[in-house]
């Protein structure tokens, strides 16, 4: 009987890093809320919504091109997701840990897809997953004030 892709233990590796790396992330908003303070949560959206999603996007893209040429190069995975990790951090360095987690997670899940594929799923990844960060972001500036 043959794995469905979904199922495979590198797939499903993949799967777990990015869990942990969001769960981390966000326990983490929530655990400390009064560190976001209003005005520097307006910051952070304006920068989650307007600045993050298009460089992110276009790192992955380019991330998604780079493994399908190199397929199944593990250790290229693991790099651009560090400096993916890195580039979605960088406003915040306890983010960074995180963050490269989930990317990192997201790269080993594009392996081996194809293209034109990933960057469709690179630009919904990044709406879905700011829009949750940011609805974390406004519950944790409730929280805190």
């Amino acid at each position: 009987m043959k794995y469905s892709n979904l199922f495979r233990p590198s797939t499903l590796a993949a799967i777990y890093l990015l869990a942990a790396g969001f769960s981390a992330n966000e326990i983490q908003h929530l655990i400390n809320p009064i560190k976001y303070d209003l005005e520097i949560g307006k910051i952070q959206i304006f920068s989650a919504l307007l600045i993050a999603p298009p460089i992110e996007t276009f790192v992955l893209s380019f991330a998604i091109n780079l493994l399908n040429k190199k397929s199944n190069n593990v250790i290229t995975s693991i790099a651009i997701g560090i400096v993916f990790g890195l580039v979605h951090g960088f406003n915040d360095a306890q983010k960074i840990l995180p963050t490269t987690l989930i990317f990192t997670g997201l790269s080993l899940i594009y392996l081996k897809t194809k293209y034109e594929y990933g960057i469709k799923i690179a630009i919904y990844q990044n709406i879905y997953i700011h829009f949750l960060i940011n609805l974390f972001i406004i519950i944790a500036i409730k929280l805190g004030t």
